[in-house]
């Protein structure tokens, strides 16, 4: 297998060429089948044994089980997919021989430690507890495999940081962090992005933002 640093110069030098480069190998979101993983709702606590079920996709149309990678695409705040918009590194990894995987993140989707929204409830919803998810997924995979498989993650914006974190906190774990427009600096008291939220509800309807307004002055008090 390619070393991720030259997977990664041969993937800069496609996404710069003036030429649009014809694939090959085509990924579909008609090759994904989707799949649960019993994962902790507390990775930092041994006394507490909950788990949950965290969804996640998987394709292995182009996998070579005996030496491919596994390109893992993490989503972010939303209800996950299979990615359809953020195709190209997955196309990527066709043509690397590797299985393609897409995590949804806890409390998204169909990935819900609780059943309901509780403020006690939020406390798991953390960034920490994400990457560890993440660790522990990997974890379990691997079990899967067989073997300790040369795992790349990926994400853009928030799950663009969260790939970059988890190289840092977890570097036995992942080979390499394709990080898009990683936001891996957090601004404490961004009162700029509450603005801009607010600004648009705004224009929606004066009832839209009044209600945002409500909702953050309940969860800051």
């Amino acid at each position: 297998m390619q070393n991720f640093a030259t997977i990664l110069a041969a993937s800069a030098a496609i996404a710069s060429a003036s030429e649009p480069r014809q694939w090959k190998l085509k990924v579909s979101m008609e090759d994904y089948t989707t799949h649960y993983f019993e994962n902790k709702v507390d990775h930092f606590n041994g006394h507490d044994n909950q788990t949950y079920k965290q969804r996640y996709w998987y394709n292995d149309k182009f996998f070579n089980k005996d030496t491919g990678p596994v390109f893992l695409y993490i989503c972010g705040e939303w209800t996950c997919t299979p990615p359809d918009t953020q195709m190209f590194p997955m196309m990527v990894g066709a043509e690397h021989d590797a299985l393609l995987v897409s995590l949804e993140h806890r409390y998204y989707g169909d990935s819900q430690p609780f059943e309901d929204w509780s403020v006690d409830n939020l406390e798991h919803l953390t960034s920490e507890q994400a990457l560890a998810d993440i660790a522990a997924f990997i974890d379990g995979q691997n079990e899967v495999l067989g073997r300790k498989a040369d795992w790349i993650v990926i994400g853009g914006s928030y799950p663009g940081a969260l790939s970059a974190w988890f190289k840092s906190q977890y570097p036995d774990h992942a080979v390499g962090a394709w990080s898009s427009s990683g936001v891996i600096h957090a601004i404490k008291d961004f009162k700029g992005f509450d603005l801009d939220i607010f600004m648009r509800a705004d224009i929606s309807s004066p009832d839209c933002s009044n209600a945002i307004t409500q909702a953050v002055s309940f969860v800051e008090r």
